[in-house]
């Protein structure tokens, strides 16, 4: 894939992903971003989480997080519960996805932030409301030369 524009996430996503990442000294890291995307948009979203984890966030995304043999849904829950925010990867196939729009109700519900990323653009009026109403935050993917 050659090197990620790793400014992309540096001066967008990762100013807002800085933020107070509750000192959790002596136990293993708990996610502090879940990751709500579509399966369509995976190879953004493994760029952006490789990027992401560079910095030292420690996500919840469902190839990691989700257990053999147990409820995935419940599973899902409980990484929404455990991360401080969420990230929602925008694309007409999120926007459609009946999971992508259940986790942004469940973050809604714990008062979660959330941080809406362009994977595709869209027409804001494609967005949920409370979706529409935040700043979204571009990242790139492109090497450098």
């Amino acid at each position: 894939m050659g090197s990620l524009l790793r400014h992309g996430v540096a001066s967008g996503i990762g100013r807002q992903l800085w933020e107070d990442n509750l000192g959790r000294a002596g136990n293993p890291p708990m996610a502090d971003v879940f990751i709500s995307y579509s399966r369509r948009d995976k190879a953004f979203v493994r760029a952006l989480c490789h990027a992401l984890q560079e910095r030292g966030h420690h996500l919840w995304i469902d190839w990691d997080g989700i257990r053999s043999s147990l409820p995935w849904r419940e599973e899902i829950a409980s990484g929404i519960r455990q991360a401080t925010r969420l990230v929602y990867i925008v694309s007409p196939d999120a926007i459609a996805s009946e999971y992508c729009n259940w986790e942004i109700d469940q973050a809604l519900e714990q008062q979660k932030k959330l941080i809406p990323v362009v994977c595709q653009e869209v027409r804001r009026r494609e967005l949920r409301t409370e979706i529409s109403k935040l700043q979204v935050t571009r990242f790139a993917t492109k090497t450098i030369l």
